[in-house]
């Protein structure tokens, strides 16, 4: 499973219990380690912040995604 897909279904099961929409990078990657995931953290946090996945972050790549909006510093939640 390519590490996009990966992440979105990291925050599907964060938010799955929870009365708020909003994660941070830090927990995305703890789960994704909890679980033996091979992407790097350093991979997670580019797809998150650098707009790969986010759509108020600058895009700087070709492809990019609409799954996340960034509400605060290092908070994001799934995009509206």
């Amino acid at each position: 499973m390519a590490c996009l897909d990966e992440i979105r279904d990291a925050v599907e099961e964060l938010l799955r219990d929870r009365d708020t929409d909003e994660f941070t990078i830090h927990e995305v990657f703890l789960l994704l380690e909890k679980k033996g995931s091979p992407c790097k953290e350093n991979t997670v946090r580019t797809y998150i912040t650098s707009g790969k996945m986010t759509i108020n972050a600058p895009a700087h790549h070709d492809k990019t995604y609409s799954d996340f909006e960034r509400v605060g510093r290092g908070v994001y939640r799934r995009a509206r």
